[in-house]
């Protein structure tokens, strides 16, 4: 399971990671999200994480790139939706670790009972997943709580030690309550999600969980900058 840093952002506020070098942080390389089940209507958060080359090592225990979105959860404060619009583009992450959980980018709404409304854009992203036994998808975007848009184009996942089994490199992900929402690219808006990532995606494999729809382009919101 991810560990998840404690943002504080529940205050409008814009978040860049631009053109780092990151290397021997077993954790967490970047990590942008709400306060766990106690962001209010007013934290709406925009993040560039852009450029960025990391290199985890074999010890990782976490994802390098990490964004969690949340909302109140009507325990802390009254359940409300918050607003995220987060860019992900550029970046190389080299993945060595052997752990069996870590991954290159992870987008993920953890926290039961809450409402976040968000769009994210993963674009030209490289990930190199060097565990070929136990790794797992160098790139996972998940929408379980609140509604996702998601535009996800031109990024490749390797395993140049070998692809462990049944793993794939891209996951697009729909699970308990979350309404998800995929921007069709280059492809048609009859195509069903699976298709819409290969045409989009061609450079690594791809999977899609649950139910997700397939949108017009420029439904989600325009690209984070």
């Amino acid at each position: 399971m991810e560990e998840r840093p404690q943002p504080a952002a529940h205050f409008p506020s814009k978040t860049v990671f631009f053109n780092n070098t990151i290397d021997g942080i077993g954790g967490a390389a970047i990590f942008v999200g709400q306060t766990a089940g106690n962001a209010t209507v007013n934290s709406s958060l925009t993040a560039v994480i852009s450029g960025n080359n990391i290199t985890h090592p074999t010890s990782s225990t976490n994802t390098a790139i990490i964004a969690f979105l949340t909302s109140c959860n009507g325990a802390n404060c009254p359940l409300q939706v918050t607003t995220a619009n987060i860019l992900i583009e550029n970046n190389i992450v080299t993945q060595n670790s052997t752990g069996g959980t870590s991954r290159g980018i992870f987008v993920d709404t953890p926290d039961s009972g809450t409402t976040p409304s968000y769009t994210v854009s993963v674009l030209n992203n490289t990930v190199h997943v060097g565990d070929g036994m136990t790794g797992v998808n160098g790139i996972a975007l998940q929408c379980r709580r609140g509604t996702g848009c998601f535009d996800v184009r031109d990024n490749k996942v390797d395993f140049p030690n070998g692809n462990p089994g049944g793993i794939f490199g891209l996951r697009v992900r729909q699970a308990d309550t979350g309404v998800l929402n995929l921007e069709r690219g280059a492809a048609l808006l009859a195509n069903p999600p699976l298709t819409v990532l290969n045409i989009n995606n061609p450079a690594t494999t791809n999977e899609v969980l649950g139910t997700v729809a397939v949108v017009e382009n420029n439904t989600c919101l325009p690209t984070a900058n």
